[in-house]
């Protein structure tokens, strides 16, 4: 059911930070590096797992969503493991049910970074258990490696990692007789996640980025924060509280010590309940945009379950709610899937603008898009005539536009592409803007068949002039 909702949505709703991943992933097969190659502001894994996969199969979007749909698929998998250990198998099916259908309202098919913080702590989570039951610490440095690779795939994961981490510490302290002890048995487990780091760094270093990676990852972020603040609520929202009123009917019972839970429950409740507080981080901005939950759906899913068994013979009114709650999730899921798998939602409306700029510019030329649809340099196979892949609603330092603008001004930039709502030229970066204005020329304005995004109806193609 998971493989069959996602190869629906394989070709549909283009996404800006999808388009971001796409063509970061695409130039690291390509051999630009992340950071001093082009900007990006989140750590290195996505780039990886992009360039891996495009130098092994075609650099398209259906090979990317059937990738992330086999990510499901794994996600899926260790959330029924991990439920059907603690809580039972009638747990472990209607956490599955929760998780196949409310990880698709949410964005999981998109090629982004979400899905795989999720799996990462989700293997986290298992390794830790296979750990207790079999005392083998090989399973514990398995749990604390997932969790750092987590980090280097989003910077906020950063607060689950340093939770869970403190948690089996303080596990491991309380399991020996001395809590001196109990340190020095936990510390060894960390080595493999040291030596991770050290690769990663020592990739940075060796290709010169390790200086870009400090500025795009921390000191960027330290001067946008105001964009972080930002809250907007939609009705893409309602499916969410499907998966979250269960979590809250189960956690406010066991605070009230109404259920007697058995040890394995307990510390899966633990964690469960710290990855909740640790995902807090990766909400921001609440733009309404959904896959900022992914990360809490797993967690969720599995709570979902555990307490939909639990409360199933508590009378037939407990069974109505749980009845019309799983239903709200199966109903929002398929929905969507039929929604938004509708051609108006696909991407031949920036596809035939790619095929228009394969046309105008050669192979090893470049062009410049703007304002917002990166996705572009990606579906026509021309690489990005600047280091940023993107202009609106971020605040560049007056520096980096500097050079911005010296990169365009080479002569293999030959066209820009400005992406218009209503036809006319849409701001982006003042002097980006004002550059594209006295040096190139509007050559063609050409009406979108379905507006990209449902939002741009235009693309505007300027090329420079002689």
């Amino acid at each position: 059911m998971l493989f069959a909702l996602f190869f629906v949505l394989s070709d549909s709703r283009p996404f800006f930070d999808e388009g971001i991943y796409l063509t970061s992933g695409w130039l690291f097969s390509n051999g630009v590096p992340p950071y001093s190659g082009f900007f990006e502001s989140k750590p290195i894994g996505i780039y990886s797992v992009g360039a891996l996969l495009f130098s092994v199969f075609p650099a398209t979007v259906f090979t990317a969503r059937i990738f992330m749909a086999l990510i499901g698929i794994l996600a899926l998998a260790l959330i029924m493991l991990v439920s059907n250990r603690v809580f039972g198998e009638k747990g472990a099916i209607i956490s599955g049910a929760f998780f196949v259908f409310l990880s698709l309202v949410f964005g999981s098919f998109w090629f982004v970074i979400e899905p795989f913080v999720s799996l990462l702590v989700l293997f986290s989570v298992f390794s830790y258990l296979e750990f207790l039951q079999k005392n083998s610490k090989k399973w514990l440095s398995v749990s604390i490696l997932a969790l750092a690779a987590a980090v280097f795939f989003k910077q906020t994961a950063v607060l689950i990692a340093v939770l869970l981490s403190l948690f089996f510490l303080f596990n491991e302290m309380r399991a020996q007789k001395s809590r001196l002890k109990g340190l020095f048995e936990f510390l060894p487990a960390l080595i493999p996640s040291i030596l991770l780091a050290a690769i990663v760094f020592a990739f940075l270093f060796f290709t010169n980025s390790f200086s870009f990676f400090v500025e795009y990852l921390f000191l960027f972020h330290a001067s946008n924060l105001g964009y972080y603040g930002g809250v907007i609520l939609s009705l893409k929202f309602l499916p969410f509280l499907a998966a979250v009123i269960l979590p809250c009917v189960l956690l406010l019972a066991v605070s009230a010590k109404k259920i007697a839970l058995k040890k394995e429950q307990k510390t899966l409740l633990a964690i469960l309940t710290l990855w909740l507080a640790g995902s807090t981080a990766m909400l921001l901005p609440l733009l309404g945009c959904c896959m900022h939950f992914i990360p809490l759906l797993p967690a969720l899913a599995i709570l979902s379950g555990f307490c939909f068994v639990l409360f199933w013979e508590k009378g037939l009114v407990c069974r109505a709610f749980l009845l019309a709650v799983l239903f709200a999730g199966v109903l929002g899921g398929v929905s969507y899937a039929f929604i938004y798998s509708q051609q108006q939602y696909g991407f031949s409306s920036i596809r035939e603008i790619a095929y228009q700029v394969q046309g105008l510019v050669p192979e090893n030329n470049k062009i410049l898009v703007l304002q917002s649809s990166p996705e572009l340099y990606f579906l026509s196979g021309r690489m990005p005539a600047a280091k940023a892949l993107f202009y609106s609603d971020v605040q560049y330092p007056e520096s980096f536009i500097a050079e911005e603008i010296q990169l365009l001004s080479r002569p293999e930039t030959k066209i820009a592409v400005v992406f218009s709502r209503g036809g006319e030229f849409t701001d982006a970066n003042p002097a980006i803007d004002s550059f594209v204005k006295q040096n190139f020329v509007l050559a063609e304005k050409k009406q979108l068949k379905f507006p990209l995004y449902g939002y741009y109806g235009f693309a505007l193609i300027f090329e420079k002039k002689q």
